[in-house]
C-alpha cells in the first residue's frame, strides 16, 4: 500500500503546484526505497546494501534519461522521446554494471553528473501556451498501478538478477516517465521539460538517501539505516526545493480574492514563475476601479501590484456586454443593479430587462483584459473575448457571476453548466490568459 499512496500523493501535489514540483517530488525514492526495504527484509542487510549502491549508481542513468528525453521533446513527440531515453538508460546501465568504484567516490561522481545534467537541460522558452486540460479519470490510478507493479516485479526477480544489477534497474523512472508522458501528450513540451528539470533537482535527495543506506545498513541495521536515510533525504529535498523556487522569478496576480488567485495560478501553471497573490503581501490594497475601459482598470491593478511588491504583476478586468442593453453591464458588471445585489440578484436584474427580447437580439460577449506590468515600467496588455447569447433562465451551478445565463452555442451549454477546465478552454479569461502566457513564456 505504501507505493501507491506515495505516488498518488505526488501526483496530486504536482497537479496543484505545477509540473516542476511534481517532478521534484519524484526525487523522493517512491519506488526504489520500497524495493530496498523489501529486499532487506527478505534477503538481508548485506544484499540490500549492495542494491543501495546500485540504485545510487543508477542516478547517472536517470540523469541521462532526463537529458535525452528533454532534448528530443523539443522536436518530436512523447513516443520517440521516451523510447530514446529508455535506450539511453539501458546503455548507461550496461556500462555501470562493469564499474564498481568505492561507495564515496561513486556518490561524489553521481552528484557531479546531476549538476552537469542540470546545466545541460534545454530551456523552455517556447511561446506556445500550455492548454488547460481535463485529465482522464484513470490517470491517477494508472500511475499508482504502474509504479506498484514495477516494485513487485523487480523485488521478485532480484535474486536472479543479483543485488547490484537489481539496484541499477530499480531507479528506472517509471513514475517520472509516466508524469512526463502525460504532461507532454496533454499539455506540450514545456511542461514535460519542467517535470524533468524538477526530477533532476529531486535526484540529489534520492542519491543522498541511498548513500546513507549503503553505508549504514550492515553497520546499524534496517530500522536505523532507513530512519537516517529518510532524515537526510528530507533535508536535502528541502534544500533542492529552495533551489527550485529561487530559479523561478515571482509573478504576482493583482487580486485580494484568494479563490480567484488559485484559479489564475492554475491557468498559469507550467510557466517559469512562482505565482503569488497580492493578498500574500502585508498591507496589500487595490486601487478603486476608476478607469473608463477594461484596459485602464487592468493597468491600475497591475501597476499597484508592481509598485507594492517590486515584481512583475498581472492585473485583469472583465465584464459582460449585452447588445440589447446597449453594451451593459460592461464595466459595471460587478456592480450592476446597485451595491446591495449579489450574483443571483444581478442575474435576475439582467433577465428582467431582457424579458421579451427575441433570440436573435440576445447576443452578448464576455470580455477580459489582462495587463502585465514590470517594476521597470514595461507594460503589455492582451484581451480575450467569448461570444454567446443570454439564456431565458439560469442553467447550471458552476462558475460565478453571469455564467449561468451565458449560453455558449458551440458546446450547447451555459458557462454555468461547464466544468472549470472546459470553461477555461473557451472563456474570455482563458483566452486572455493564454495570450498572457505566450508573453510570459519568453521572460526567462
Amino acid at each position: 500500500m505504501l507505493t501507491p499512496f506515495l505516488v498518488g500523493t505526488a501526483s496530486l501535489a504536482g497537479r496543484r503546484w505545477g509540473p516542476a514540483i511534481g517532478g521534484w517530488l519524484v526525487g523522493l525514492p517512491f519506488t526504489s526505497a520500497p524495493i530496498a526495504f523489501f529486499l532487506a527484509l527478505s534477503h538481508g542487510s548485506a544484499f540490500a546494501a549492495t542494491t543501495a549502491v546500485g540504485i545510487m549508481a543508477g542516478g547517472i542513468s536517470q540523469a541521462l534519461f532526463c537529458l535525452v528525453y528533454a532534448w528530443l521533446a523539443r522536436y518530436v513527440g512523447w513516443i520517440p522521446s521516451v523510447v530514446a531515453a529508455s535506450v539511453a538508460f539501458a546503455g548507461s546501465t550496461v556500462v555501470l554494471q562493469s564499474v564498481a568504484p568505492p561507495t564515496l567516490s561513486l556518490f561524489l561522481s553521481v552528484l557531479a553528473v546531476l549538476g552537469a545534467a542540470l546545466c545541460l537541460m534545454p530551456g523552455v522558452s517556447t511561446r506556445a501556451p500550455t492548454p488547460a486540460v481535463t485529465l482522464p479519470r484513470w490517470d491517477l490510478p494508472a500511475r499508482m498501478v504502474v509504479a506498484t507493479v514495477f516494485v513487485v516485479i523487480l523485488t521478485e526477480v532480484a535474486p536472479a538478477l543479483g543485488a547490484y544489477l537489481t539496484g541499477l534497474l530499480a531507479p528506472f523512472p517509471v513514475y517520472a516517465a509516466t508524469l512526463t508522458i502525460f504532461a507532454h501528450s496533454l499539455q506540450g513540451k514545456a511542461p514535460a521539460i519542467g517535470v524533468l528539470r524538477g526530477v533532476l533537482l529531486g535526484l540529489f535527495s534520492f542519491v543522498a538517501f541511498f548513500f546513507v543506506l549503503a553505508v549504514l545498513l550492515e553497520r546499524a541495521g534496517i530500522a536505523v539505516a532507513f530512519a537516517a536515510a529518510s532524515a537526510v533525504a528530507v533535508v536535502v529535498q528541502g534544500v533542492s526545493l529552495l533551489a527550485l523556487r529561487r530559479r523561478r522569478p515571482i509573478l504576482v496576480v493583482a487580486t485580494l480574492n484568494r479563490a480567484k488567485a488559485r484559479e489564475l495560478a492554475q491557468l498559469l501553471a507550467g510557466l517559469p514563475f512562482d505565482v503569488r497573490a497580492l493578498a500574500d503581501y502585508p498591507g496589500a490594497a487595490l486601487p478603486e476601479e476608476t478607469g473608463t475601459t477594461y484596459r485602464e482598470n487592468a493597468l491600475l491593478k497591475a501597476r499597484a501590484g508592481a509598485r507594492l511588491t517590486g515584481r512583475i504583476t498581472l492585473g485583469d478586468d472583465s465584464g459582460i456586454e449585452i447588445d440589447a442593453l446597449g453594451g451593459e453591464p460592461g464595466l459595471r458588471s460587478a456592480r450592476f443593479g446597485g451595491p446591495g445585489l449579489d450574483d443571483a440578484g444581478r442575474v435576475a436584474r439582467v433577465l428582467e430587462r431582457m424579458r421579451g427580447v427575441p433570440d436573435e437580439r440576445r447576443t452578448a460577449r464576455f470580455r477580459c483584459v489582462v495587463a502585465i506590468v514590470e517594476p521597470g515600467g514595461r507594460e503589455r496588455v492582451v484581451e480575450g473575448v467569448a461570444e454567446g447569447t443570454i439564456a431565458e433562465a439560469p442553467r447550471g451551478t458552476g462558475g460565478f457571476g453571469y455564467d449561468p445565463i451565458f449560453f455558449y452555442a458551440p458546446l450547447e451549454r451555459t458557462f454555468g453548466e461547464l466544468t472549470d477546465d472546459a470553461k477555461h478552454r473557451v472563456s474570455h479569461r482563458g483566452a486572455a490568459l493564454r495570450a498572457a502566457r505566450a508573453l510570459l513564456e519568453g521572460e526567462r
